[in-house]
């Protein structure tokens, strides 16, 4: 998929958060199976595995108070106290955490830096994202990408009607990864609605809509030998091979793009401008910029700052 691929290929924070979630959803799908002679163990092991998502990134919160709360409230497991043990358990790692930047001195930084994300969350603070004062439009956005996330847009709608529907009819494990499809989607609305929105934060959504939509094909696609049966069989897997050729093309056309923006941008420095005054650029290329065009970079930060240092120019990295 041509979402996946472009997020798994970059250091991102929320894609090791996923991968802790559906870890953690893994071990624990034991307990709504009933297929464990000890569902605490299986309760605290799927917590602290969950927890690790925590530290990955906080907002994850909504993807474990929301799946293991609606599971407690309805009774999916045997006992309604193992949700609740592996949400405490969830709590750990982060509670670790906290107490290992306290011992290193780095508790100060810590709340400043959750205080600054709380603010953000709240929608106080809009300093990036697509709310944020000045930036381009989601839905323009949206439809420019139609053509490469077409068919990433077409599974985040299909994913979310299969977790209603599995909310209907399917498994109670099969539940527990639906709740945890909506709790990406209140997450990502959330986001786009009231705080910071960002490309990424979409994610928390799709990932998890993937599950579900595969979970509600296999309970949907006849499993007789009629020749209807057959017939959707060979439709769906038409539909499917279509969409896997589309996302063929699309990572051909990637793969042998040029991709030499560094390079394109170290030519401009030094023969299309004036040399005079520092370059302000994204922290992670100041090194290679000063190496390669033998100009002085300066991390890009505010305004007025940057014009204190005299930068004329500031060049971004995307």
């Amino acid at each position: 998929d041509p979402y996946i691929r472009r997020q798994n290929g970059r250091a991102l924070l929320e894609t090791s958060t996923l991968m802790w979630v559906l870890a953690g959803y893994l071990i624990l799908l034991r307990i709504y199976q009933h297929r464990t002679g000890h569902p605490r163990f299986i309760a605290v092991t799927g917590g602290l595995v969950l927890g690790l998502s925590l530290v990955s990134k906080d907002l994850a919160i909504v993807l474990l108070i929301m799946p293991l709360g609606v599971a407690a409230w309805r009774r999916w497991e045997v006992r309604r106290s193992l949700s609740l043990l592996c949400l405490s358990c969830s709590l750990v790692p982060y509670a670790c955490y906290v107490v290992m930047l306290a011992a290193v001195g780095q508790f100060g930084d810590f709340i400043e830096q959750e205080s600054g994300g709380l603010r953000r969350i709240l929608g106080l603070e809009k300093t990036t994202g697509f709310n944020r004062p000045g930036s381009p439009s989601l839905a323009h956005l949206l439809l420019a990408q139609l053509t490469g996330f077409g068919v990433t847009y077409l599974v985040c709608g299909l994913g979310l009607i299969a977790s209603f529907y599995i909310l209907r009819s399917g498994r109670r494990d099969q539940k527990l990864l639906t709740v945890l499809t909506i709790g990406g989607g209140v997450t990502l609305a959330y986001a786009a609605l009231f705080s910071t929105i960002e490309e990424q934060f979409l994610y928390f959504f799709y990932v998890p809509a993937i599950l579900s939509l595969a979970v509600a094909v296999t309970g949907f696609v006849p499993r007789a030998h009629s020749a209807r049966a057959q017939l959707w069989r060979r439709l769906g897997m038409a539909v499917l091979c279509l969409f896997l050729l589309y996302d063929l093309g699309l990572w051909v056309q990637t793969r042998t793009s040029r991709d030499n923006g560094l390079q394109q941008v170290v030519t401009w420095l030094k023969h299309d401008r004036d040399l005079s005054g520092p370059v302000a650029n994204d922290t992670t290329v100041t090194a290679y910029l000063e190496q390669r065009s033998g100009l002085k970079a300066v991390a890009a930060g505010r305004p007025a700052l940057a014009a204190a240092e005299g930068v004329r120019y500031v060049t971004i990295l995307s």
